[in-house]
């Protein structure tokens, strides 16, 4: 008897599908992370899928293992599974990336359209970013793939500036006046270099700063009210304020453990 299926080769990088818009980034770490360590997630939300790469194919084959039908429940959703035909995640020159420098920055509101309420330009982006490092040039990706979400590219000076970014941001709302949020999906870019033929609202090179400035969390004084904004009901301003405290107060454990380092 032979088999019509072919047998899928091993490797590091694991390709999930029905990955769904309510499946974030720490979802899929969170499910494999018992298995060895989680080296990148790059998440594909026009496609409604993911790949994950683990830090050795023993530990990729660790997690099929255990899903043995290839199936796995995320969020309430149920992902499909398999090894993926790429041995790693790496950026058009090669560099693996999780060692990039550019990030990709997903925002969304699950409770209105961003796009409708508010225009996202390079120098609000650069407000929100700039504090974590060296930013360099910033595009707002114009053509929208999702619904309900905007798209931008983040180059940093270094891979060590991105990381600090993408770990403080993730998974963050981000207030605009006081009635418009967006919350933050990041993830690593596989570009090696953005292109800026010239400064736009949506597309801008940023001088070098002559001092790095102190990470400080994005509030809500921060940023001006945009016209037209939608302006929310008292039960969701009342969540927003709540959300925030708690942004703020994790911001100031994280500024006092890095004062103590």
């Amino acid at each position: 008897f032979f088999s019509t299926k072919m047998e899928e080769e091993p490797s590091k990088v694991l390709h999930m599908r029905n990955v769904t818009p309510e499946v974030s980034q720490a979802d899929l770490q969170g499910l494999c992370s018992s298995f060895g360590k989680v080296e990148n997630v790059l998440i594909l939300r026009d496609k409604n899928q993911a790949l994950v790469q683990m830090d050795s194919i023993a530990s990729a084959s660790q997690v099929m293992t255990f899903f043995s039908g290839g199936q796995a429940e995320v969020a309430g959703r149920r992902i499909y599974i398999k090894f993926s035909r790429h041995q790693q995640l790496s950026g058009k020159a090669g560099t693996p990336i999780s060692q990039g420098s550019i990030l990709l920055v997903s925002m969304s509101n699950p409770s209105y359209d961003i796009r409708s309420v508010l225009q996202i330009t390079a120098e609000l982006l650069y407000q929100v970013f700039a504090p974590y490092g060296q930013v360099l040039k910033i595009v707002v990706i114009q053509k929208d793939t999702v619904e309900n979400r905007k798209q931008a590219l983040i180059q940093y000076d270094k891979h060590e500036t991105a990381e600090q970014a993408k770990t403080y941001l993730q998974g963050q709302n981000v207030y605009v006046g006081t009635t418009v949020y967006f919350s933050l999906d990041i993830q690593y870019s596989n570009l090696d270099d953005l292109t800026v033929k010239q400064n736009t609202p949506t597309s801008m090179v940023f001088s070098p700063q002559p001092q790095a400035p102190a990470v400080a969390q994005p509030n809500m004084q921060q940023f001006g009210q945009p016209a037209g904004a939608q302006q929310l009901d008292p039960q969701q301003q009342l969540q927003m304020q709540q959300m925030q405290m708690q942004q703020m107060q994790q911001m100031q454990q994280m500024q006092q453990m890095q004062q103590m380092q």
